[in-house]
C-alpha cells in the first residue's frame, strides 16, 4: 500500500525526535540517511506491497518509558530451560541486570556500544558498515538509527550450549516503538540455540516493534533459531533476520506467527563458504483480519552450498498473509542445490495468501525449485475420517493441526513448541463449526 511523502516525513520526523536524534552518533546518522533513501513515499515498494502501511504512518508513537522492572515482573514469560540463558529488553534497550546468564558463563555477553568500543569493535564496524551498504528494508534501517541499546553475544571456538539462549523483547506501555538489536558470532565449531520470543506488560495498544537479529557462522559452526511472533493484535511488528554463513556451517531459522495488525519477517541469508547449509520454515496461523507477511531472500556464494525454504499458512476470517521469497545463486556457486516451497490452506470464503517465490540463476550446474500451492480442507479426507467415526469438527481440527504441526514439530525449545501448539489449539477451537 502506497503512502504519500508528507505522511512518512510526519511519522518519522516524529520518531526521529522521540529518540533524541538530533544529535546522533556518526553511525546512527549514516543509518538514517540510508533510512531515507529507502523510506516509503509514492512509489510502491513491491517487497512491502499487502502490508498497509498507509494505517502504521497514522500511528503516534512514543518513545521507551524508562519503565523500572524487576525480575518478577517477567518471570511468566521466561522459558524454564532457559532460566539461566536468557537476556532481556525493555522496550528495546537491553538490560543486563534483568539477564540471567549463570548457563553462559564461557559465553561473552555485552551491551553493544560496550562491545563497539573493546577488542570486538573492528568485527563489528566491518560488520555494521557492510549490513548498512547493502540493506535494502527500511525497518531494518530505521533499528540502526533508533536501536538506543542492543546485545553483543560471542560464543567461542568448539564451544557448544545445553540450554537454548532466550531473547525476551519486553515492551510496557502503549504506542511505545521499540527497537530491540541483537549481534550473535560463532566461532569454529561452536553450537548454539537461539529462542526468541516478546512479553507485552499491560494492553500495549499500537505497538510498534522493529527488530533486528544479526548471526555470523564461522567455519562449521551452528545456530538454530527460532523467532516466535506473538503479539497484540492491534500491533505492528517488524523483525529483519541477517546472516552470514562460513565454510560448513549450518544456520536452521523457524519462525511462527499468530498475526496481528501486521506482522513482517524478513529474512537476508548469504552463504559464503562452500559446503554451507540454510534452512529457513515458518508457519502462520491468522483469524479475524490479522495479518502476516515474510519475505526471504537467499544469496549463494559459494559452490556446493544447500538452501531450503519452506512456509504454510492456516487462514480464517478475513486474514492476509504473503510470502515473497528468492533464491540467488552467484556465477560461482556451483553444485548449488536450493529449494522454496509456500503452502497456504484457507479456512474461509474470506482470507486472502499472496505467494511469489522466485529464482535467479547465473551458474550452470545446478539443482532448484520453487513452488507454491493455495488449497481448502480436503472433502476425501474429510469423507475418510468421518468414515472412521470422527465428528466433521474433529476432522477438521485433525487436518488442520496435521497441516501445522509440520512445522511445529521442528521447535526444539519444549517450552516455545508446547506455548506454540496451546495458541494453535485455541485457534482450532475458534474455527467456524
Amino acid at each position: 500500500m502506497t503512502v504519500t511523502e508528507p505522511q512518512t516525513d510526519v511519522f518519522y520526523t516524529a520518531l526521529q525526535e522521540q529518540y533524541n536524534l538530533c544529535s546522533p552518533s556518526s553511525s546512527r546518522a549514516k543509518a538514517w540517511e540510508r533510512f531515507q533513501e529507502k523510506k516509503f513515499t509514492g512509489k510502491k515498494s513491491e517487497a512491502f506491497s499487502y502490508v498497509p502501511l498507509r494505517q502504521l504512518v497514522s500511528l503516534a508513537l512514543y518513545g521507551p518509558s524508562g519503565a523500572t522492572l524487576c525480575k518478577e515482573d517477567i518471570a511468566s514469560h521466561i522459558y524454564q530451560e532457559c532460566k539461566d540463558s536468557l537476556l532481556v529488553f525493555v522496550d528495546g534497550v537491553f538490560s543486563l541486570e534483568l539477564s540471567s546468564t549463570e548457563a553462559l558463563e564461557d559465553v561473552t555477553i555485552l551491551p553493544l556500544s560496550v562491545a563497539q568500543k573493546g577488542s570486538y569493535g573492528s568485527f563489528l564496524q566491518r560488520r555494521m558498515h557492510q549490513s548498512m551498504e547493502q540493506e535494502q528494508d527500511p525497518f531494518a534501517l530505521l533499528n540502526m538509527a533508533l536501536s538506543k541499546e542492543g546485545a553483543f553475544v560471542f560464543i567461542p571456538p568448539r564451544l557448544e550450549l545445553s540450554a537454548p539462549i532466550q531473547c525476551l523483547f519486553v515492551t510496557t506501555s502503549d504506542q511505545v516503538a521499540t527497537f530491540p538489536r541483537i549481534h550473535i558470532a560463532l566461532g569454529a565449531e561452536a553450537k548454539a540455540s537461539l529462542v526468541t520470543t516478546s512479553a507485552h506488560l499491560g494492553s500495549c495498544e499500537g505497538l510498534f516493534q522493529s527488530a533486528l537479529i544479526d548471526i555470523a557462522l564461522d567455519e562449521a559452526s551452528s545456530l538454530k533459531h527460532s523467532l516466535y511472533l506473538d503479539l497484540p493484535k492491534k500491533a505492528w511488528g517488524f523483525a529483519a533476520v541477517r546472516a552470514s554463513l562460513k565454510k560448513q556451517s549450518l544456520l536452521d531459522c523457524i519462525n511462527a506467527s499468530t498475526g496481528s495488525k501486521s506482522a513482517r519477517q524478513d529474512y537476508r541469508v548469504t552463504l559464503l563458504g562452500e559446503g554451507s547449509d540454510a534452512k529457513i520454515s515458518g508457519l502462520c496461523w491468522l483469524e479475524e483480519n490479522h495479518q502476516s507477511h515474510v519475505h526471504v531472500l537467499v544469496e549463494h556464494i559459494a559452490p556446493n552450498c544447500t538452501s531450503n525454504q519452506f512456509f504454510k499458512g492456516a487462514l480464517s476470517g478475513i486474514s492476509q498473509s504473503s510470502f515473497t521469497g528468492k533464491i540467488f545463486v552467484g556465477q560461482k556457486a556451483q553444485k548449488t542445490q536450493a529449494y522454496q516451497l509456500n503452502n497456504n490452506l484457507l479456512l474461509a470464503e474470506g482470507p486472502i495468501a499472496y505467494s511469489k517465490p522466485g529464482l535467479e540463476i547465473l551458474a550452470d550446474d545446478v539443482k532448484a525449485s520453487h513452488g507454491a500451492t493455495m488449497t481448502q480442507l480436503s472433502d476425501d479426507q474429510l469423507f475418510y475420517l468421518k468414515s472412521r467415526g470422527l465428528s466433521e469438527e474433529t476432522a477438521k481440527t485433525l487436518l488442520v493441526l496435521g497441516f501445522c504441526k509440520e512445522i511445529l514439530d521442528k521447535i526444539s525449545c519444549k517450552s516455545l513448541k508446547q506455548q506454540a501448539l496451546d495458541s494453535l489449539e485455541k485457534y482450532l477451537a475458534k474455527l467456524p463449526k
